[in-house]
């Protein structure tokens, strides 16, 4: 009975260091290599998305901080307007839809 059980506790752990080293097989194929760098590309694209979006935000704040500059406190909100829009023909459209933010 003893003999019986080292067999099956030896055939289990055989099956599962198979097992264990199949998988590490498999990540030096080219279908392993391939879902690795794909993985890894995916990450960089998701990190370069967040930082344009963080630099256009950024720029944004910017230029309104600027335009609040130009315009001085005491002028009306048409007259930041026409600031702003003076702006955009100088300099064009930089920062996407700057429409919604006025």
């Amino acid at each position: 009975m003893r003999r019986m059980f080292w067999v099956a506790a030896g055939a289990a752990a055989g099956i599962l260091v198979v097992q264990k080293l199949s998988r590490k097989a498999r990540a030096f194929t080219p279908a392993g290599i391939g879902d690795s760098v794909s993985k890894g590309v995916q990450g960089i694209r998701g990190l370069a998305r967040e930082f344009v979006e963080d630099m256009v935000a950024a720029a944004a704040s910017k230029e309104d901080e600027l335009l609040q500059l130009m315009a001085g406190p005491g002028q009306t909100e048409a007259e930041r307007a026409a600031w702003s829009d003076r702006a955009e023909q100088i300099f064009g459209d930089l920062g996407g839809d700057r429409g919604s933010r006025r």
